[in-house]
């Protein structure tokens, strides 16, 4: 069997040449997924934890909106005492309505909550 001395040299230089760029690029590069991993980890639990807080404020909202609408409610339409709230007693569509009547209505709505806010 005739080994070559080249064959020596040139799996000895492969070597030398594997070892130099295991440590200048293969671990850095390692290493920077490894940290990347571990950051897009850490985002994604910070984004649970932000969903979970936005998910428990807007329920907190519509708690708080359901209790400003139960505050709100009027019990009986005799409380409504408008001339255009009187005049259209019976629900009619709010796309049915005459542009006048609409803004007119809102007006009379308007002073009917503030009143019950003041007076409550």
């Amino acid at each position: 069997m005739n080994i070559n001395i080249t064959l020596i040299i040139q799996a000895f230089s492969f070597f030398i040449a594997y070892m130099i760029m295991d440590r200048l690029l293969l671990r850095p590069v390692i290493a920077s997924i490894d940290h990347q991993d571990e950051l897009q980890q850490s985002i994604e639990i910070r984004i649970e934890h932000v969903s979970e807080r936005i998910d428990q404020q807007l329920d907190e909202k519509d708690q708080h909106w359901s209790r400003c609408k139960r505050s709100l409610r009027v019990p009986d339409i005799t409380l409504l005492t408008g001339p255009i709230l009187l005049q259209y007693p019976e629900q009619i569509p709010y796309r049915e309505l005459d542009p006048f009547i609409k803004h007119a209505l809102i007006k009379e709505l308007q002073s009917v909550v503030v009143g019950r806010v003041i007076n409550a």
